[in-house]
């Protein structure tokens, strides 16, 4: 098991399964897409999130392969209202968005809120990360939801407003199916 960061994980799987464009809004997703510069993985930056969750949705019925998409955890509920077409469309996304750390919860920090039940009636299967070491199950769980029996969106919510999950370190094994 090789060690790296969430992000260079996330990238290599991306690319082992074949992903060739990633819809985002700043910051979520910082260090994937760093990671995706020699790779040949195109990045569209979106003006919001909801329009991420548009494209991604339209590449994916076009192409027939999952959309990614994702939003920090300020516009995650816009990311979610996204996500409303591709459902109903059984359209097979992947929604990133970022999470609250647990040292900011109850703070009455700006714009603190649990955004994940959010999620919960416009997604397929709505996940939350919160360690590293569960990126290789939960990506592949992520892409099944997606992908088999009636296709439609999923939401994976990542440790940190911005998806900090991405920056930790772990021994994860590269598994695509």
């Amino acid at each position: 098991m090789p060690n790296m960061t969430g992000g260079r994980f996330m990238a290599k799987f991306f690319e082992a399964a074949g992903v060739k464009a990633v819809f985002f809004v700043p910051t979520i997703l910082s260090r994937p897409l760093a990671e995706m510069d020699n790779m040949p993985i195109k990045r569209v930056l979106c003006h919001a999130e909801k329009a991420a969750a548009y494209m991604a949705d339209g590449y994916a019925r076009a192409s027939g392969r999952p959309g990614i998409c994702g939003g920090q955890a300020v516009g995650a509920a816009n990311l979610a209202a996204g996500l409303r077409d591709a459902l109903l469309g059984n359209s097979p996304v992947i929604a990133f968005s970022g999470g609250r750390m647990s040292s900011q919860k109850h703070k009455g920090a700006y714009q603190e809120n649990d955004d994940l039940p959010i999620f919960e009636k416009l997604t397929k299967a709505n996940f939350q990360v919160d360690e590293v070491g569960r990126l290789p199950d939960m990506l592949r769980q992520a892409w099944r939801e997606a992908t088999s029996g009636n296709p439609g969106p999923v939401n994976l919510q990542l440790f940190g407003n911005h998806g900090q999950l991405e920056d930790h370190t772990a021994d994860l094994d590269l598994l695509v199916e």
